[in-house]
């Protein structure tokens, strides 16, 4: 009864490792990027152009400075439950996102298109804030949810169907132990509070 019981409990762990890892914030945040650009954008060559300025700048340098302070021994992993880890990873994100918006308006996009950024990073921020001050909140939840509502609201009222898979998501960062009932629940009310105050100031 006992190994079935145990059986049962590795299944649910990798279920909710592959939804982890399918679902981590780079991945989320990249099909977001790719799909949105490619909806706003009017010719190929400003598709390729800013997919790789924001590509760079917010995705791939952070990722590589991350794994130099972890090199360096300033952080442990990517998950930084420490709140002192998170300050410089963070900072150097926020910084970079920014260098990336400002590539993004010299480029000349679509109006949607930088409404859409521009709410996505401010949105960022506010989460980075709460991360460095206060506690740790599931990004995995963040970056799904404001992805879903961006979708959501301005390219296709259809995304809302997919709503389901936060819950899902919620389920395997609490079944993993990364985060607790709060971060995950904060983490949601923040995005759904921080989507409805930055898309309606930049509507």
């Amino acid at each position: 009864m006992s190994e079935g019981k145990n059986s049962n409990k590795n299944i649910y762990a990798v279920f909710a490792h592959a939804i982890t890892y399918v679902t981590s914030p780079a991945i989320v945040g990249g099909f977001l990027l790719f799909y949105t650009l490619y909806i706003f954008s009017p010719n190929e060559r400003l598709f390729l152009e800013t997919f790789g300025a924001i590509f760079f700048f917010s995705i791939i340098l952070p990722v590589l400075f991350t794994f130099y302070l972890m090199r360096k021994e300033k952080v442990g992993n990517f998950h930084m439950k420490e709140r002192e880890e998170r300050t410089m990873p963070f900072a150097f994100a926020m910084i970079a996102s920014a260098i990336s918006l400002l590539a993004v308006k010299l480029l000349g996009v679509n109006h949607e298109f930088f409404r859409i950024v521009i709410t996505f990073y401010l949105m960022g921020l506010g989460y980075v804030v709460i991360n460095i001050l206060r506690f740790k909140i599931s990004g995995h939840i963040f970056v799904s949810t404001a992805s879903l509502l961006i979708l959501t609201f301005f390219v296709d009222v259809r995304f809302v169907f997919l709503a389901p898979l936060i819950i899902l998501i919620g389920w395997s960062r609490g079944k993993l132990k990364e985060h607790s009932f709060g971060e995950v629940a904060g983490s949601l009310a923040y995005s759904l509070i921080s989507f409805i105050i930055f898309s309606f100031l930049f509507q």
